[in-house]
């Protein structure tokens, strides 16, 4: 297995355009370390941008139940009851999709 500073050598070659078997060769390493060790860092970039997609997600969630409620309850201030209940409705399935999405979260964390 490549050391760290190997490792790190072998990601900015990668990140920086060149093909894993030309940097196996500049390195002088077998190229199933190379591609071992881009392929890890793949997957955690992979999983780095999604954690971010989700929080960016959740986020905009927020704010959206957050505007809706405030919507609701100027529609229902109007006497606007068929538009509010839609509201509502919507308000719900929003709540319902945040705390699920909550949920998973703690799930992976645990």
């Amino acid at each position: 297995m490549a050391g760290k500073d190997i490792s790190k050598q072998i990601i900015e070659y990668y990140v920086g355009g060149m093909h894993p078997n030309e940097i196996a060769a500049r390195l002088l390493l077998d190229l199933g370390t190379v591609e071992g060790i881009i392929e890890e860092h793949e997957c955690s970039v992979k999983t780095t941008q999604g954690q971010q997609n989700k929080e960016l997600i959740e986020d905009e969630l927020r704010r959206g139940i957050s505007s809706l409620w405030t919507k609701m309850e100027r529609l229902f201030d109007e006497g606007r009851y068929d538009q509010y209940n839609t509201a509502y409705r919507n308000w719900l399935d929003s709540v319902c999709a945040l705390r699920k999405m909550v949920d998973e979260r703690r799930e992976v964390g645990q």
